[in-house]
């Protein structure tokens, strides 16, 4: 499948960056003195190659979660939207307002934290954002948009959260609206009741791990303030019909032999969506990548994890070593014991 409704009716925009959908995939420099990015020649040709049939090497995320039986963003626009070719108006919004962020995750970029800058100048020689903060300043009339999905950087430490929630407050009633958040910050309880009145809300909070295995991948000591978080917003969502409360674990090496367990710590919560989404970038800890002796001794009951880790491998494991121990290095961590660092160990006697 090819076509997507996402092209004619949706934005992503990252600072500096704007993309049909895919926040996490692919985006093109936003032109100077551009306003209309729907009409933009990017998605001109998008949409033309869509209609004709072509495969586009950008939707690969959804080509692979269809192929893995998970829902994809284009099925969900197929399903809002219908099969047939909309017409161009802006009906979805997934928005970063900048990269401020107080964690810095082993899957992560100074795309998305700003604490990621010092460590990837270590450890490549250079940083991937030019500068340690970077902030998105399109304006967007968001008086008719349907949906929008609040993405940062952490969403909740930017300057710009509250005023945005300001801007839309008193039309919530007819959005439909996501937020993404590492759940170390509370949302203000006065803003809280005003989720409530959203035509639908869904707060996405990601949790990586059991408590040693997501501090260490998180980089922070952050575990049990997420879980005090997430008890406050299960007591205050949990009976709303039009929320929907979801926990996010993006699965890679360091944290899928812990997902059986996982799971049961979360079957605590009945109101609450649990998602795993297997880590495609950076490759070196993708769980397609381990080695088989070790693929071997994981358990995993998750059906399209697993098919996705018995894929082929398309770089060494040797890649992700070297990547785990400069990070171990230069921020003085230690891998928490479990079955992956016995392996690790293994291969350094």
């Amino acid at each position: 499948m090819s076509f997507c409704p996402h092209a004619w009716n949706s934005l992503s925009v990252i600072p500096g960056q704007f993309a049909p959908c895919c926040w996490f995939m692919f985006h093109w420099d936003i032109p100077d003195n551009e306003t209309d990015l729907l009409n933009s020649s990017h998605f001109i040709e998008l949409r033309k190659k869509m209609l004709a049939g072509e495969k586009i090497p950008q939707c690969r995320q959804c080509d692979k979660n269809e192929e893995l039986g998970i829902s994809s963003k284009r099925q969900e626009a197929i399903t809002k939207f219908g099969n047939s070719v909309p017409e161009i108006k802006l009906k979805e919004l997934d928005i970063a307002f900048d990269n401020i962020c107080n964690l810095k995750c082993r899957g992560c970029t100074s795309g998305n934290s700003h604490l990621w800058k010092k460590d990837e100048e270590l450890i490549y020689g250079k940083s991937i954002a030019k500068t340690k903060y970077i902030e998105n300043n399109l304006t967007i009339d968001v008086t008719d948009i349907e949906n929008i999905e609040i993405t940062g950087g952490e969403p909740l430490l930017s300057p710009r959260f509250y005023p945005f929630l300001n801007k839309i407050k008193d039309s919530l009633e007819t959005k439909n609206l996501s937020i993404v958040t590492n759940g170390t910050i509370m949302i203000e309880d006065d803003i809280i009741q005003d989720l409530k009145r959203c035509k639908f809300f869904r707060l996405s909070i990601s949790i990586d791990g059991l408590k040693d295995t997501h501090n260490y991948f998180r980089s922070g000591d952050v575990y049990d303030t997420i879980i005090k978080n997430l008890n406050i917003y299960y007591k205050e969502f949990s009976q709303c019909k039009n929320v929907k409360l979801e926990i996010i674990t993006t699965v890679n090496i360091y944290n899928l032999h812990e997902l059986n367990e996982m799971k049961k710590q979360f079957d605590n919560y009945p109101n609450i969506i649990w998602t795993c989404k297997p880590l495609e970038w950076p490759e070196k800890l993708s769980i397609k990548n381990l080695p088989n002796k070790y693929k071997e001794k994981v358990d995993v009951d998750i059906p399209h994890i697993k098919a996705f880790l018995n894929e082929e491998q398309t770089i060494p494991f040797d890649e992700f070593i070297e990547y785990h121990n400069k990070l171990d290095s230069i921020r003085n961590e230690t891998l928490p014991n479990s079955i992956l660092s016995e392996y690790i160990n293994d291969l350094h006697r």
